[in-house]
């Protein structure tokens, strides 16, 4: 670890998704924890396990804490068998919905277990307040939780009252926001679910929101100090990326990197434009790559253009933004439902591609004003996809073009957070 340096800030951070594991959220934490590590001597709380007990995360080394996460089931588990020894396998989770081939008894136990029991990683956020509490006799000058989930920020109230420092909420996707949500949670649960997020939030002494509308929406609620930053990727590593060809270079391919997040996000509107747009002849193809894309693949199956739709499962987040520079037309499915205030992830990175981009959704999304209107259309319909597809399909020949006017601005924001939150001396 680096040696601490007389006179910094010294910050805890408590993410239960953190680096080293890969992911849009892992690499947002390490993008935060190395931007802080310049002004600030950090300590990172997380459940991943790490080999050493420092993390080199942009130019500094930060001391990390590895906390496993054990779910109540496992406890329970080796309450009963007590010849067993205790499990402390890190990262165990809940699923969100059961395969389809598991059977009837496997689905019925995921659903009551994931509805039913609101364990909601609390074991987690018990752990980690106690590996925070262990810095009493030297304590943080702040303390940071990273959203989602909403342990991390139960630890970091609770954490931070014990202490007496003040703590900052950050919210990097507005799950507690969402009216409709695919976790299969019933009303009474959701509701209070709502009480106990605006509880904590309420406590926090400085709220971030992920965009402008979801800052608005949280003034909305009586929430004071809420500030601004975006989730960003590392711009160089995005333009450092090197172009990988599409699986099929005779035809015009589309890919989506992403989830689908139940049904929130409009894929059957993208398959039945392609579809359309291969009534004649076949001349589209699509590449998706991410996580529960079966819904979509299965809908293709459906609709009988299998043949034109190629998962590649889960890719490295490297191996995707090459394949989103290469010949290609990027797509973003939009936010399908009423809570239109969040960013999908891969919206930097297709910005930086430069490629011609595929916006699928409603009109007025907020993402909509980022995307270049010269590289990208926004389409809702089957026939309005096709004839989208007709006019972004010529571009993709043409030399990449990246875009960065809006990652700029939010870089900006972005690193105008540690001196916002009072963290540089």
């Amino acid at each position: 670890m680096s040696e601490i340096v007389k006179g910094r800030k010294r910050v805890s951070i408590v993410s239960f998704y953190a680096p080293p594991a890969v992911g849009s959220a892992h690499t947002f934490v390490a993008n935060l924890v190395g931007l802080l590590a310049t002004t600030a001597d950090v300590t990172l709380i997380g459940s991943e396990p790490a080999s050493t007990p420092t993390l080199r995360l942009g130019s500094a080394d930060v001391e990390y804490r590895s906390v496993p996460f054990v779910t109540l089931e496992e406890r329970l588990k080796n309450r009963i068998r007590r010849d067993r020894k205790s499990s402390s396998t890190p990262g165990v989770t809940k699923a969100i919905e059961a395969p389809a081939s598991m059977g009837m008894f496997a689905r019925a136990k995921a659903a009551i277990w994931y509805s039913i029991i609101p364990d909601r990683q609390v074991m987690w956020a018990r752990a980690a307040t106690l590996e925070l509490v262990r810095q009493r006799k030297n304590p943080p000058d702040h303390i940071i939780g990273v959203f989602r989930p909403s342990s991390s920020l139960i630890a970091a109230m609770l954490g931070a009252k014990l202490m007496r420092v003040p703590w900052t909420a950050i919210l990097m996707d507005p799950w507690s926001e969402m009216e409709s949500s695919f976790e299969l949670r019933p009303s009474p649960l959701k509701r209070i679910d709502a009480l106990i997020d605006q509880f904590v939030l309420s406590r926090a002494t400085n709220v971030v929101a992920v965009t402008k509308e979801y800052q608005t929406r949280l003034r909305g609620r009586g929430l004071k100090n809420v500030l601004w930053c975006p989730t960003i990727p590392e711009v160089s590593a995005l333009l450092a990326a090197n172009p990988i060809p599409p699986e099929r270079p005779e035809v015009t391919n589309l890919l989506y990197c992403g989830s689908l997040y139940g049904d929130l996000r409009d894929y059957r509107a993208l398959v039945d434009g392609l579809v359309e747009a291969n009534r004649n002849e076949k001349r589209f193809h699509l590449t998706v790559a991410g996580q529960a894309l079966e819904p979509l693949l299965a809908y293709a199956h459906e609709r009988d253009i299998a043949d034109c739709v190629t998962s590649l499962g889960t890719i490295p987040w490297t191996e995707a933004t090459g394949r989103m520079k290469g010949p290609v037309i990027n797509v973003i499915l939009l936010w399908n439902g009423p809570e239109r205030f969040m960013i999908p992830s891969k919206l930097f990175e297709c910005l930086v591609a430069g490629r011609p981009i595929l916006a699928v959704g409603p009109y007025d999304d907020p993402v909509v004003g980022h995307l270049p209107t010269d590289l990208s259309v926004c389409a809702h319909t089957s026939s309005e996809i096709a004839i989208g597809l007709e006019h972004l399909a010529p571009l993709c020949r043409n030399d990449a073009s990246p875009r960065t006017d809006f990652f700029e601005t939010c870089q900006s924001e972005f690193n105008r957070l540690p001196q916002r939150l009072g963290l540089q001396t």
